[in-house]
């Protein structure tokens, strides 16, 4: 073994915050590629909550102007 040693999907999985029961399918480049092209799911939370509340207030708006 020559230089510094590669880090393993799961490791990649693991700095993007995958849980470690995750399942990546495929031969070993393209799974590298899903870790990498994907979005993190504590911030996939993160944003459907705020798309979610967005969605609440602007329901909320629309039924507070037609009680008005």
């Amino acid at each position: 073994f020559v230089g510094i040693p590669r880090l393993t999907v799961r490791m990649c999985a693991r700095i993007q915050a995958f849980p470690d029961d995750w399942q990546f399918v495929g031969k070993k480049t393209p799974t590298y590629r899903q870790v990498g092209n994907a979005f993190p799911p504590p911030v996939a939370h993160a944003v459907s909550a705020e798309i979610a509340a967005a969605i609440e207030k602007a329901a909320a708006a629309r039924i507070f102007k037609k009680v008005a």
